[in-house]
């Protein structure tokens, strides 16, 4: 059985460039592995991660701004690729770290993306789990994805939270989602409504992630990607044109997952990170 906790885990803070206090938590001793979340989760997306890679590695588990209770605050510029890059930097700097291991998942793989394509030598192996890259889609998913995107925007935009997320959920939660009552679905809109001033800026920069062929084809960090056999939509064209694009990089479906496979499959997808960090 996966373990989900581990009595040595501590919770510290850094300043990032603006000023905003980044939370961050560390757990275990060795090469470090940044831990980025994606979007309207957490640092507890890792949960099932931590008692099995601390045995050997020093975890640093970056809360993105305004999640895990943080205090919402974006720059006008706000950008997956310059604030969030920033920030995680600003926690390696605190911690002595000079280069990385990176686990990413969801729209924390856009940044760990960046970081790797932007700041090589600071990034050593890099393992993206579902990644959320938009501008690797081909021209009509993208299109749909950018539609879907759209009336989340307005129903924000017009102040229906509700509706709001609604539609992100309808849009990534899969069957697990659908699966469910309105009274369920309800509470657990009520929970993310704290988020909601994240839900525009994050999906619009989502959608302007800059990523291009050039870039894939140029990436120095060995990377792995893992993929879930039942995830939403967009993600398998998203992993084939990883494949299309870099044979080399490792890649694998792990069967009865969906986008959150890390948590789904956690035994499986543990021991696929240790091989592919540890070389073996």
């Amino acid at each position: 059985m996966t373990e989900t906790q581990d009595a040595s885990a501590v919770v510290r803070s850094t300043g990032a460039p603006d000023g905003v206090k980044i939370l961050y938590e560390v757990v275990g001793k060795g090469p470090a592995i940044t831990m980025l979340h994606g979007s309207f989760v957490g640092r507890g997306a890792f949960s099932r991660q931590l008692a099995t890679l601390s045995k050997q590695f020093r975890l640093l588990l970056v809360t993105s701004r305004g999640h895990d209770g943080t205090e919402v605050t974006l720059p006008t510029d706000f950008a997956f690729s310059t604030t969030e890059i920033k920030d995680v930097c600003a926690v390696l700097d605190a911690e002595n770290v000079t280069h990385t291991h990176l686990v990413a998942h969801s729209t924390g793989g856009a940044t760990a993306f960046a970081l790797a394509r932007d700041c090589p030598e600071r990034v050593h192996r890099m393992v993206l789990i579902e990644p959320t890259l938009y501008r690797l889609l081909p021209t009509e998913v993208y299109r749909q994805v950018g539609q879907m995107y759209s009336a989340i925007i307005a129903a924000s935009e017009a102040s229906d939270e509700v509706a709001a997320w609604h539609g992100m959920m309808e849009f990534v939660g899969g069957d697990k989602w659908h699966s469910l009552d309105e009274t369920k679905k309800l509470r657990i809109i009520d929970a993310l409504r704290p988020l909601s001033p994240l839900l525009v800026p994050h999906g619009q920069q989502l959608l302007d992630f800059s990523i291009t062929e050039e870039d894939v084809r140029a990436l120095q960090i060995p990377t792995l990607l893992v993929y879930g056999d039942d995830s939403v939509f967009f993600e398998p064209a998203i992993s084939a044109r990883f494949k299309s694009l870099r044979a080399d990089f490792q890649q694998i479906q792990v069967e009865n997952s969906g986008h959150n496979v890390h948590h789904d499959q956690a035994d499986l997808v543990n021991d696929e990170i240790l091989k592919f960090f540890l070389g073996s």
